[in-house]
């Protein structure tokens, strides 16, 4: 699943490099889960209208707090997830997962990096879904 930037994140890029406007780095992010028909909310960074997993029991998973979850080294303008991200169990069922996103916030908050999952998941009650390791890529 290749990640893109959101229009959000491409634009505080850019105005860093090309205006010097400050750009502060959020202390963590987490990855949520969204079903999506389409990238048109990730992409514009519309949170709310992007369909995100609401279902009792689901919580976004948080990236960089010391635990294993944490991007890769970039090398060659490529980077990854390091671990597999898997979720608790589905207390209910979550619908189709179509989509994963990068945000900075654990909820609301803004879409950072967001891609297709390369075949819709459907997550039934009980379910486990996990994201593999080196499934969440970025390259620019």
């Amino acid at each position: 699943m290749a990640g893109k930037l959101s229009v959000y994140q491409a634009n505080r890029v850019l105005n860093k490099m090309l205006r010097g406007e400050d750009y502060v780095v959020p202390n963590a992010y987490w990855i949520g889960l969204f079903k999506a028909t389409n990238d048109i909310a990730l992409r514009g960074n519309l949170v709310a209208s992007a369909d995100e997993v609401t279902t009792v029991g689901y919580v976004r998973k948080k990236l960089r707090d010391d635990s294993l979850l944490t991007f890769t080294q970039s090398t060659d303008a490529f980077s990854q997830v390091s671990g597999a991200v898997p979720w608790e169990s589905a207390q209910a069922a979550w619908g189709t997962i179509t989509y994963a996103a990068v945000l900075d916030a654990s909820t609301g908050g803004n879409i950072i990096l967001y891609g297709a999952l390369t075949a819709p998941k459907p997550v039934d009650g009980g379910d486990i879904f996990r994201l593999p390791a080196g499934l969440f890529t970025i390259s620019l």
